[in-house]
C-alpha cells in the first residue's frame, strides 16, 4: 500500500499524466460556455506551456549535466540522466502556475505535494536529494 501511495505521488509529475490531462482539458474546454471558458482559460495559456516547457528543459539539462542515476542494483532504472528531476519540475512547475493564478494562500499547500513528488523519486532511488 505505502508504494502505491509513492507511485501516485511519482506519476503525478510524469508527463505521460500531463499530456493525458492536457487533451482531456483541450475536449472539456471546446465543450464550455464563453463566459466558463474564461474562468479556467489559464489553464490552456499558463499552466499547460509551462508544464510542458519544464519538462523539455529539465530533458535537455539532463544531458548538458549527464549525472547517472542512483539506482544500481534495481530491478528497473529509468534509462535518462538524473539531474534535474523531471518529475520535480513538472510538479513545482504546476504549483507555482497554480499559486500565480489562483492568488488563494491555501494553494501553498500544493507546495507539500511538489515536495511529495520529489521525494517519491528519491524513495524509488531513482534519484539523489540534489536532483530533486
Amino acid at each position: 500500500m505505502e508504494n502505491l501511495i509513492w507511485h501516485f505521488f511519482s506519476y503525478f509529475g510524469d508527463i505521460s499524466f500531463w499530456l493525458g490531462f492536457s487533451i482531456s482539458f483541450v475536449l472539456v474546454y471546446s465543450l464550455l460556455s464563453k463566459k466558463d471558458r474564461a474562468k479556467v482559460e489559464w489553464i490552456l495559456t499558463d499552466l499547460i506551456p509551462v508544464v510542458l516547457i519544464s519538462y523539455i528543459v529539465t530533458i535537455v539539462l539532463k544531458f548538458v549535466f549527464f549525472i547517472p542515476r542512483p539506482c544500481i542494483g534495481l530491478e528497473f532504472c529509468p534509462p535518462l540522466p538524473s539531474f534535474p528531476s523531471t518529475h520535480s519540475a513538472v510538479a513545482f512547475a504546476f504549483t507555482t502556475i497554480v499559486i500565480l493564478n489562483l492568488k488563494n494562500k491555501k494553494h501553498l499547500l500544493l507546495f507539500v505535494l511538489a515536495f511529495l513528488v520529489g521525494f517519491s523519486r528519491i524513495i524509488f532511488n531513482f534519484h539523489t536529494i540534489m536532483d530533486v
